[in-house]
């Protein structure tokens, strides 16, 4: 092996003396990269896949009708940071629901969000304090804020506030939570 070796460095001639240190550290490097999740990303998602989602499901229930609501919840900072970015459609009757630890003035963008959603905007008692219909896809510029402590943000398809007559000062469902 050794002699084999030393063929392809005669080969090489003096480049073969930087070339082959370079890649030896460039790959050590590379590998030390995607262990800490640098790059390469640390998990698996299909973005487009609502229906297996990486954090947990529960449902909630709101509306006229109290009618249910299948969310994947969002209660860590990588979940938050992640939202339904880089999905491409939302299914009717599904979201996500962000909660936090506590009630707090929170404001939301559509930053890789590539469907239009409707944002509300919920406290510590499932009261709804504000809602936003149809924020923009892929607006940056644009945030949507509670309009006081919430405790919970709820991102669903767009004109699901509409379909279902959600209004403000009305209670979510929050018991399978």
């Amino acid at each position: 092996m050794i002699e084999e070796i030393k063929k392809i460095l005669n080969k090489l001639g003096p480049l073969g003396l930087f070339v082959i240190p370079f890649v030896l550290i460039a790959s050590c490097l590379l590998g030390i990269l995607m262990l800490f999740g640098v790059i390469g990303g640390n998990r698996a998602i299909n973005p487009n896949d609502i229906e297996n989602p990486q954090s947990a499901v529960s449902s909630i229930y709101l509306g006229e009708n109290n009618e249910r609501i299948e969310v994947e919840i969002a209660d860590s900072p990588d979940e938050w940071d992640m939202g339904l970015m880089f999905r491409t459609n939302l299914s009717e009757n599904k979201g996500m629901l962000f909660v936090f630890p506590n009630e707090s003035l929170r404001s939301f963008w559509m930053k890789n969000t590539y469907v239009s959603l409707d944002i509300i905007f919920i406290n510590s008692e499932g009261t709804i304090l504000n809602f936003f219909e149809n924020a923009e896809p892929l607006n940056e510029l644009k945030t949507y804020t509670s309009s006081g402590g919430a405790k919970y943000v709820l991102e669903l398809k767009n004109g699901t506030v509409e379909r279902l007559k959600i209004k403000v000062g009305e209670k979510v469902n929050l018991s399978e939570i």
